[in-house]
């Protein structure tokens, strides 16, 4: 089986947005290529692409870093003892070849592993905005698949998963609420426009559409993927969205998980005081009070 890189497609949203659930819902459909295992981060183009860009400066890229923004991240998720090996055995020819050669390769063994007979393209999570419009410039076949979610969510998302991880971590180390909330919607506006001036290719999901009705939105964005969207394909993505297990329950934070919006609810006096002074910038993004 030759691939080809016949498509990629990069989620790209913010911390505590959806991503994983939209991944894992993804990773059910018979045509798309993703390791299908939490936290369903797999970052490989990414690394190789910027490696090979950044004059492969590392014996063995297993830890790469953004040039922009200096994250690092790993050729392959964590506890992924299977692509750990394949990279470590194909070391020669990470060396020897272009990363979209590289690429190709490792998905053909992805697919094989994950038992995808006919795929038409991978799924990862974006790193960064800027590494993936590099690709784009590039030449590298992509979309982007912007996730949306109410940002005073996202907020209380972030706050409650710091404190019951017992950290600091989705930027609450450098950034107050109010910076947080105003980065969140200055990354969606952004995003969402540079959609619509084709800065680069791709489709809009928002969470709320997603959890109102996934059945609904999972064939929409197949559909607007190019991808199967029969009942069969799209009932698979519905099976993995919904799965629950240990590592999905620890991922949550929401009291209420059967409800869309959290902040009316859980937004303390001082929050949604604050909430009240971005209503224009919400409001853009379809988010009124």
């Amino acid at each position: 089986m030759t691939l080809s890189i016949p498509s990629s497609l990069y989620i790209v949203s913010t911390g505590r947005s959806g991503t994983t659930v939209l991944a894992k819902a993804l990773s059910g459909h018979p045509e798309l290529i993703m390791r299908a295992r939490f936290p369903y981060e797999n970052r490989s183009s990414q690394h190789l692409f910027t490696w090979g860009m950044n004059g492969r400066e590392w014996d063995i890229p297993y830890l790469c870093a953004d040039r922009d923004t200096g994250v690092k991240y790993q050729l392959h998720q964590r506890d992924d003892e299977q692509s750990k090996k394949w990279f470590s055995d194909n070391k020669d020819l990470i060396r020897k070849y272009r990363a979209v050669d590289i690429t190709d390769k490792y998905y053909e063994f992805v697919a094989t592993i994950e038992g995808k007979t006919s795929p038409k393209a991978y799924v990862e999570k974006s790193i960064g905005v800027g590494t993936i419009r590099r690709m784009h410039n590039w030449g590298w076949p992509l979309k982007k698949i912007l996730m949306i979610r109410d940002p005073r969510d996202i907020l209380l998302s972030v706050n409650s998963f710091n404190r019951k991880h017992n950290m600091e971590g989705f930027g609450a180390d450098k950034f107050d609420d109010r910076e947080l909330l105003r980065r969140y919607i200055a990354f969606f506006v952004s995003n969402r426009r540079a959609i619509g001036a084709k800065d680069l290719p791709g489709l809009e999901v928002k969470y709320e559409n997603l959890k109102n009705n996934p059945q609904l939105e999972l064939k929409r964005i197949a559909t607007e993927l190019g991808l199967d969207d029969s009942d069969d394909s799209i009932s698979s993505m519905v099976g993995a969205y919904s799965s629950v297990d240990d590592q999905v329950t620890a991922h949550r934070t929401q009291k209420n998980i059967d409800n869309t919006i959290r902040w009316p609810d859980e937004a303390t006096d001082e929050q949604l005081e604050m909430f009240s002074e971005f209503q224009e910038e919400l409001s853009e993004l379809s988010y009124p009070s």
